[in-house]
């Protein structure tokens, strides 16, 4: 019964916290809503892995971190949407249907809709990238690697961005996006949702 009444906590503060935040694209938190006392070693803050990486992700991260400040000097000057197309530029010519699909250009079509019609707009980047041959599916966040791209969903609200690391354990995932908590470009921790798109860049230049 302890151990139902915790998870019952815990679920009501995932609910409530939800119903607080304004109308945008991201839904961030803290590690501190994880547990009741600071994590050793924040998530948040932890270096970079990429020793298990494809060379393509590896070249993604150093740009998207790079430049990122410069992308996406604050939020509304780059949405995450606007950051992922520019982060990608210098690596794949995207048509104008796979940029729509990255921008998550519902059109007329409301989400509830777009839900039930399994629309391939719903996957964001993993549509844009894969649609045409340039990415690759991932099938889940435990074969993801930092450097792979991520499109998902909570309720009525979406986002997209880099995966840094996942923490199954903790049900967390970090990113690096363009996100209104951090006003533009930065790191941000998510909670693993239930509707997410996995993509990895193919290497369109192997030769270069």
């Amino acid at each position: 019964m302890a151990m139902l009444a915790f998870h019952m906590r815990r679920l009501l503060s995932l609910v409530l916290v939800a119903m607080l935040l304004p109308a945008g694209c991201q839904f961030t938190t803290s590690a501190a809503l994880v547990h009741n006392k600071p994590l050793e070693g924040d998530p948040l803050h932890q270096p970079l892995d990429t020793s298990a990486a494809p060379v393509q992700n590896r070249r993604l991260l150093r740009y998207a971190i790079s430049q990122g400040p410069a992308i996406a000097p604050a939020y509304d000057v780059a949405v995450c949407t606007a950051f992922l197309e520019k982060v990608l530029r210098p690596f794949v010519d995207l048509t104008a249907k796979e940029r729509q699909l990255l921008h998550v250009n519902l059109g007329k079509q409301t989400l509830a809709e777009a839900r039930q019609q399994q629309s391939a707009t719903l996957r964001g980047v993993q549509a844009a990238l894969t649609v045409a041959g340039k990415g690759t599916i991932v099938p889940s966040l435990s074969e993801a690697q930092p450097g792979d791209l991520v499109q998902f969903w909570y309720w009525n609200k979406g986002h997209c961005g880099i995966l840094k690391a996942s923490y199954p354990a903790l049900g967390l995932m970090a990113l690096y996006s363009s996100a209104q908590s951090t006003n533009g470009f930065g790191t941000q921790l998510y909670w693993i949702p239930a509707e997410l798109y996995i993509v990895r860049l193919k290497d369109m230049h192997p030769s270069a």
